[in-house]
């Protein structure tokens, strides 16, 4: 029990620090150093750094997993899971800085894909439920489900692209409400965007 909570420990501390300050410039001596823990304690749990980096990435994107697993589980209408699930990401966003993006990407590309195959899977897994709710509450067009998720699997890539953003002045959480905006107006019927225009400012006000 003493090793899984100080590996735990050591995961969540180590999380924090690269969502602030990305990866490749903290080093396993800093985060030793200002938890007070040696190095070697670090290594008895992630042999490595890129593991330890690894087990960080899981650890954030498992837990958003998580709550939008229980947001699909709800007795939830579609648009009311969609709104919900659109704040979850969005305040996640807030949390990470485009330094942790962009140090995947370029220093670390291999864990990157491995996120990007997780995080496609699940979108995948839970758009299509919500789909399928929408359908049968008739407040989601029967649009073939391979393109509509190609679609809405591409913006989201956009939103986590540090160089598109910058070059086009967005904001990840202006840059992911645009894209669930395009996605939903496009894909809802008229009943539908009226319930997604209502929730969307009742439940998005308090989003960083």
């Amino acid at each position: 029990m003493k090793n899984k909570n100080e590996r735990h420990r050591i995961l969540v501390f180590s999380d924090e620090v690269f969502r602030r300050k990305g990866f490749h410039k903290t080093s396993m001596d800093e985060i030793a150093q200002t938890m007070q823990i040696s190095k070697k304690t670090i290594y008895k749990h992630f042999p490595s750094k890129e593991m330890l980096i690894e087990s960080a990435c899981m650890h954030l994107f498992e837990g958003a997993e998580k709550r939008v697993r229980e947001i699909i589980h709800t007795r939830k209408s579609t648009v009311d899971k969609f709104v919900a699930i659109l704040g979850e990401y969005s305040n996640d966003l807030c949390r990470v800085s485009d330094v942790w993006i962009n140090d995947l990407q370029h220093h670390y590309p291999d864990i990157w894909m491995k996120i990007d195959e997780f995080r496609t899977d699940k979108v995948y897994k839970y758009a299509k439920k919500l789909l399928n709710q929408g359908r049968r509450e008739n407040i989601i067009h029967k649009y073939p489900f391979e393109l509509i998720m190609e679609s809405f699997v591409g913006g989201l890539r956009a939103v986590v692209n540090p160089q598109f953003l910058l070059q086009n002045n967005f904001s990840m959480n202006k840059a992911l409400e645009t894209v669930y905006n395009i996605f939903l107006n496009g894909i809802l019927t008229d009943d539908g965007k009226k319930i997604y225009e209502k929730n969307k400012k009742a439940n998005l006000s308090k989003i960083c």
